[in-house]
């Protein structure tokens, strides 16, 4: 049995996926989605009009609906994107996916639904949890697009491309060292300024920042204001490939609310005793 997913266009362009509810009789199942079972599958049909579909089966051979609606329900980003250069090549970076797994995992145990939109990454998600799987920052965009509207926050853990390749070449680009390539690349859409835009009153966005200067703190202050978010957590390329990192945690007016050093595990559970016990505002 195959359950599609059914969207709604908003204003401003936005997306807005429903999803069904089991019967009654069989809400104490509480099926999810894993990768044992499946996960989302994007067909792209061009921009934020992606249809994201899921065929998953149980193991007693029945279909499977999710995210109910009696769990607050909560996003994270994971993982790096890759934006092809040609069929063989991509621009990407080191990111893992350990930090937004550790998140993931930290907020199955506080009680929340979690759906996880990750890049390519070799790390394991919690079976519990549902997992969309992107390529290219634009596909993390959409899909993000399309369930935010359904969570009551955000977390960005994610390292989405800043850039892509202006054009993509349809063959393998051939090294010739007579002739320098020159690729020309435009900025991707930003995920979490676009999310800032359609938050409401009753949702948070918390935003990382990865800075490499030494004034951080200012340059990660500024993309919280400009993604509209509530807190951001910055930290640095240290943590990459890594199971250890160091985060600072700040709000809008600049306060620091804590700083945390650890195994990212440990990190994630600091994190999420800050959403619980602060007044997100």
């Amino acid at each position: 049995m195959v359950s599609r997913l059914t969207r709604n266009q908003l204003p401003g362009n936005r997306l807005r996926v429903r999803l069904p509810c089991p019967p009654p009789e069989k809400v104490e199942q509480k099926p999810r989605v894993s990768s044992k079972y499946g996960v989302f599958a994007m067909r792209r049909q061009g921009g934020c009009e992606s249809i994201f579909s899921l065929s998953v089966t149980t193991e007693n051979g029945s279909g499977v609906q999710f995210l109910r609606d009696d769990m607050p329900r909560i996003l994270i980003t994971s993982g790096p994107t890759r934006e092809y250069l040609d069929p063989v090549r991509y621009l990407s970076n080191a990111s893992s996916g350990k930090m937004g797994a550790a998140l993931a995992k930290t907020a199955l145990k506080t009680g929340y639904e979690v759906t996880i939109v990750t890049g390519p990454v070799v790390c394991d998600y919690p079976e519990e949890a549902n997992v969309i799987q992107v390529t290219t920052t634009e596909e993390m965009l959409c899909a993000c697009v399309q369930v935010f509207s359904e969570c009551v926050g955000a977390i960005g853990a994610a390292a989405p491309c800043d850039y892509r390749p202006k054009n993509v070449s349809k063959e393998k680009i051939k090294k010739n060292s007579n002739f320098p390539v020159t690729i020309d690349f435009v900025a991707t859409p930003d995920i979490f300024e676009e999310l800032g835009k359609m938050k409401r009153p009753n949702q948070w966005l918390i935003p990382f920042a990865l800075e490499t200067e030494e004034n951080a703190k200012s340059f990660a202050l500024d993309k919280l204001r400009h993604k509209n978010g509530n807190l951001i957590i910055l930290n640095g390329p240290q943590a990459m490939l890594q199971d250890q990192i160091q985060v600072e945690i700040f709000d809008r007016n600049g306060t620091t609310l804590a700083t945390f050093d650890g195994t990212k595990e440990t990190v994630a559970m600091q994190i999420m005793h800050i959403i619980q016990n602060i007044k997100i505002e």
